[in-house]
């Protein structure tokens, strides 16, 4: 078993207004080896939409707010450097509710169908990742830019 470092991003302070580089935290921790069940990810994409905004605040919504000192959260797509019993194979894509960081422990969850959770189960302990099925076609970069049709 590897031992990687992972930079995550904290929520350190409530926003007033626009979120700034001065409400998150840059930590550097070691990764934890994957138990019965789990995989080890490498995030390779991470989902930035509006509801995050959201999220910071320490209000009602339809999800918790992210605690203070917390791993921002925010789905993501990675893949499997190191799986445990019964994990998923290394190298396998996976989707879940990751958070802002390079490496996340993970309960490998064999679905058919890609959930990208982000409340319940997914606001506290361990995420679920979920394998993205076979004949997804991989895009590079430079085919994600532009408008979309």
């Amino acid at each position: 078993m590897s031992t990687f470092t992972n930079r995550r991003m904290l929520l350190t302070r409530r926003p007033t207004w626009t979120a700034t580089m001065d409400d998150f935290t840059p930590e550097d921790v070691p990764t934890l080896p994957p138990g019965p069940g789990q995989i080890l990810v490498r995030v390779v994409w991470l989902a930035f939409d509006p509801a995050m905004r959201g999220w910071m605040n320490d209000g009602p919504s339809y999800a918790p707010p992210v605690p203070l000192g917390g791993v921002m959260r925010g789905h993501g797509v990675g893949q499997v450097v190191e799986a445990g019993e019964g994990g998923f194979p290394v190298g396998t894509l996976v989707a879940g509710n990751f958070g802002w960081q390079e490496y996340v422990l993970a309960q490998a969850e064999w679905s058919s169908s890609v959930r990208l959770d982000h409340i319940g189960d997914e606001c506290v302990g361990v995420p679920r990742a979920t394998r993205i099925p076979d004949g997804i076609r991989r895009l590079r970069c430079s085919e994600c830019s532009g408008p979309l049709a």
